[in-house]
């Protein structure tokens, strides 16, 4: 998966059956810092790691445009299930972490 970062607002999941990776992409025009876009921003913390976040899960659900594909979340949280002992997910707090990939 891949949840494309534009200017002010633009956010959208690109590559969304592919449950074995999850990056952030600026886009072309995109901000240097994710964090600069509005829509990340009410979504995402920065992580401990520089250059990756921790993303509200839900909200990533959200921008699937699947909120009742049961399939899908279900292919969604054991995505989440699978990467949480590497760290990159808490299912605790309901959040995935990802990097801005180059």
């Amino acid at each position: 998966m891949i949840l494309l970062c534009g200017q002010g607002q633009s956010l959208s999941l690109d590559d969304d059956e592919n449950f074995k990776a999850f990056d952030i992409v600026i886009a072309e025009n995109g901000p240097a810092d994710p964090m600069e876009n509005g829509a990340f921003a009410g979504m995402a913390e920065a992580a401990e790691e520089p250059g990756h976040y921790w993303i509200e899960a839900e909200k990533v659900v959200g921008l699937s445009g699947r909120v009742d594909d049961p399939v899908w979340k279900g292919k969604f949280q054991d995505m989440l299930k699978a990467v949480e002992k590497y760290g990159y997910s808490d299912l605790s707090k309901g959040l995935i972490k990802a990097h801005v990939k180059a």
